[in-house]
């Protein structure tokens, strides 16, 4: 959808509008009533060309949304070409100069689609009574007002189910289907059961999270050694329609649940410091968790004891999101490894 021309063709609608309330202006009844019948339909056209300014007042606010929203989304492209032309270039002292006038571009652009985010946020939430506002008017003898009504109308209800705008009711079910994300979990879930479901789970949902991310322009992280990647970043990303929530043990209390046995009801923090048993690290298994003192919880992806580190799946923060990153034992000092086998429907091992 090209929102400018929406916004074009709503302004060319509007002209009628201001027309209709400057003709409603010169309207008078002294003719036809007298008395209290007359003061009645005055104060009901007063209040119906008051109305109808509201009205217009909203849609021109509504329209400066979607030029803006227009600006927005081809900045979007453009950021995507940069970006793409920015990681085609080799890290050399040949590339510096182009390298470092597309990152200024980036950089530029970044600034001006943040500007325009919060001008957006801030234009939409003042027409918020339009959708309950938009059928009010009366005296109004065009048909065609009453089409272009449901017309603003629909273009409202869409923004407010993320139709529209995808900016302040962000959600990975705006860019992949609640059915897709369902069918690949599904086919995992075929595939493992117990604490295996549940790790990959937590890494196929992952999976699916960055990929969205990358295309939509946030960054990718991969490093192979670490098998680390992130979906950038739960505050701006939610993935709280999956996983109930985007903190730490929302996510481990999600993934967990994929391969429990009966509904897993662990889901603060506070909560997982006592779930199961305490083990060693050493012997901790993928779907174990391990949980700190400071309240932060991470389900274990691989245990590496040879190499003294896990690698952990985890909400990283609000600028980079879910993680799978590596661990050392070493950086765990106000950690506890805990067994979960009985929520898998194992029998506990205790050290």
């Amino acid at each position: 959808m090209n929102y400018a021309s929406v916004a074009s063709s709503i302004n060319t609608s509007l002209t009628g509008f201001e027309n209709l309330a400057s003709q409603l202006n010169d309207v008078s009844f002294s003719s036809v009533w007298s008395g209290d019948a007359y003061t009645t339909q005055s104060n009901n056209l007063t209040q119906t060309i008051q109305k109808l300014k509201s009205e217009i007042s909203y849609i021109k606010t509504f329209t400066s949304a979607l030029n803006k929203l227009q600006e927005y989304k081809n900045n979007k492209e453009s950021l995507e070409s940069l970006r793409s032309q920015y990681s085609s270039l080799a890290n050399t002292e040949e590339n510096a100069s182009a390298r470092s006038s597309l990152s200024s571009q980036i950089s530029s652009l970044e600034t001006e689609n943040s500007n325009l985010k919060s001008s957006i946020i801030s234009l939409l939430s003042t027409i918020s009574g339009i959708s309950n506002d938009i059928e009010t008017v009366s005296y109004v003898p065009q048909e065609d007002y009453k089409a272009y009504a449901e017309q603003i109308s629909d273009l409202y209800n869409w923004n407010e189910q993320g139709r529209l705008a995808l900016l302040y009711k962000d959600s990975l079910f705006n860019y992949v289907s609640p059915e897709q994300v369902e069918t690949e979990l599904n086919s995992i879930k075929n595939q493992y059961n117990g604490r295996n479901a549940a790790v990959n789970c937590a890494v196929g949902l992952m999976h699916i999270a960055a990929e969205v991310g990358k295309k939509i322009g946030y960054l990718d992280e991969r490093y192979d050694g670490d098998t680390h990647y992130s979906t950038h970043n739960p505050e701006t990303f939610p993935l709280s329609e999956v996983i109930n929530g985007t903190d730490c043990s929302s996510f481990v209390s999600w993934a967990v649940n994929q391969g429990a046995i009966g509904n897993f009801t662990t889901h603060s923090t506070k909560d997982f410091k006592t779930v199961g048993n305490p083990i060693a690290f050493n012997v901790a298994r993928p779907g174990d968790i391990i949980v700190s003192n400071n309240s932060h919880v991470g389900l274990i992806v691989e245990n590496h004891p040879e190499g003294n580190y896990f690698l952990v799946a985890e909400e990283g923060g609000e600028d980079r999101g879910l993680v799978v990153q590596k661990r050392p034992y070493s950086s765990l000092e106000n950690f506890k490894a805990r067994d979960l086998s009985y929520v898998y429907g194992e029998n506990a091992t205790i050290v």
